[in-house]
């Protein structure tokens, strides 16, 4: 069995990742890895941002929240094997270990 990995976030290429890797998934008789991604604000990283930084993060989890809520729901109603994982950070770094 082979593992897919998908991208979760709230873009405009999330669709076509989403049917991409669905496709992909039924063809390889494999198991869905959904990995979603609440993006860091960039003034996170500024220790002068006081509140700010903490009040934009808990927006994008909540946005992140909704969207893979939504996702879920879609996938339970797909024939393939799937789970999700949630992580915080930014995208290039949010790879999970096991899909290495």
């Amino acid at each position: 069995m082979k593992n897919v990995l998908l991208l979760v976030h709230e873009d405009v290429g999330q669709e076509a990742r989403l049917q991409a890797a669905l496709d992909l998934t039924r063809a390889l008789d494999g198991h869905l890895i959904c990995l979603d991604v609440a993006v860091l604000p960039v003034l996170a990283a500024d220790p002068y941002s006081g509140d700010g930084s903490a009040i934009l993060l808990q927006e994008e989890r909540d946005r992140e929240s909704r969207n893979r809520a939504r996702i879920e729901e879609r996938l339970g109603k797909e024939d393939v094997s799937w789970d999700m994982a949630a992580v915080v950070g930014d995208l290039a770094s949010s790879r999970p270990s096991s899909a290495a």
